[in-house]
């Protein structure tokens, strides 16, 4: 007789475990003080792009969707993402870097 095997159970990622998924597998190349700029992102913009489809458009959309990011729990705030991105308190981090630091304001 022959075995029935089950579907493999999917593991649920919480938002920040996405989001770090998202920015360590990103060919997207990064870049700061813009969400968007010259085919680049920073990594509020990667995260609008991939979760919300956002085009890169520097317009009210693209604002609206950095606060979805909170509300949806991707990010804990937009201005810790900023400065972890940018070059402020000690420095920009890599993608990697932030998708990191992001894993670790998880608490769910």
């Amino acid at each position: 007789m022959a075995q029935v095997l089950e579907e493999p159970k999917q593991v649920q990622m919480t938002p920040r475990q996405h989001a770090a998924h998202i920015l360590r597998t990103t060919k997207i190349e990064k870049c700061q003080g813009n969400l968007s700029k010259d085919g680049k992102m920073c990594a509020t913009g990667v995260l609008i792009h991939e979760i919300y489809g956002w085009n890169g458009d520097l317009n009210i959309i693209g604002i609206r969707m950095v606060d979805r990011l909170v509300l949806d729990g991707y990010i804990p705030s937009y201005n810790e993402i900023i400065c972890r991105n940018d070059k402020c308190e000690g420095g920009e981090m890599s993608f990697t870097e932030i998708a990191d630091w992001l894993e670790s304001t998880d608490k769910t």
